[in-house]
């Protein structure tokens, strides 16, 4: 009698899924809450850099003569 290979591939599949999901629950990152000076905008800010809240990201500041070729007026 010829065995078909379906219940033994839907067996594999449904390990290899299960091996996955367990794998995700430990290789997934713990929810670390930042403190006063850990968190992004104040290591951003502490190197004197721009931090966008929008977008959060951290941010070069770029003179504006440097972007149009003009040197800046003297006040």
């Amino acid at each position: 009698m010829k065995r078909s290979m379906v219940p033994r591939l839907q067996i594999a599949f449904a390990v290899i899924f299960l091996l996955a999901c367990v794998g995700l629950l430990f290789l997934h990152p713990s929810k670390q809450q930042p403190g006063p000076g850990n968190d992004p905008r104040s290591q951003c800010e502490a190197k004197g850099l721009w931090w966008d809240p929008q977008d959060k990201i951290c941010a070069v500041p770029t003179p504006l003569a440097t972007i149009t070729g003009h040197a800046a007026k003297a006040q």
